[in-house]
């Protein structure tokens, strides 16, 4: 486990919580981020709802239901193909390709 950082935003900390987290994920065999829908937004992939976004051309009580995806996990796989492969399409030098 990482030693705790402080939850206060890293610009009022003095930016010691920053020098931390710079430490530990440089030293990180792989690292997650997780982000709002903005950052894929400004990097070229529809938000979900969009027109052109994931839901318009999968239904997501469909596609995203439990039940479903015990009785036909290939729809959940086909929607995440597609995802994936919007995300791959990404142009070098967006936020989300930065990120």
């Amino acid at each position: 486990l990482l030693p705790s950082l402080s939850m206060e935003p890293m610009w009022r900390a003095g930016g010691t919580d920053f020098a931390k987290a710079a430490t530990y994920i440089n030293h990180a065999s792989s690292i997650s981020i997780f982000t709002g829908a903005g950052i894929s937004v400004e990097s070229g992939i529809p938000d979900f709802r969009s027109p052109g976004g994931l839901w318009t051309k999968y239904n997501p009580y469909e596609y995203c239901d439990y039940a479903t995806f015990k009785r036909k996990p290939e729809l959940f796989w086909r929607m995440g193909r597609a995802l994936i492969l919007q995300i791959h399409e990404v142009q070098t030098g967006s936020l989300l390709f930065l990120v």
